[in-house]
């Protein structure tokens, strides 16, 4: 979870003052779902060598 965290803070969430709590929500709800709906970004910030399955 923190390489996603991480790739969300620096690609969508970072730079941003809030005035309100529901701006916060809504700002993180709308980064998620930019980050979920790219399967080939998922993989690729959730992927690590060492826990490939070795066949």
């Amino acid at each position: 979870m923190e390489p996603v965290w991480q790739y969300l803070r620096q690609n969508t969430l970072a730079n941003r003052v809030f005035r309100a709590y529901q701006q916060i929500v809504d700002a993180c709800c709308d980064a998620w779902t930019f980050f979920s709906n790219d399967t080939d970004l998922v993989t690729s910030v959730s992927s690590r060598d060492w826990a490939q399955v070795k066949i």
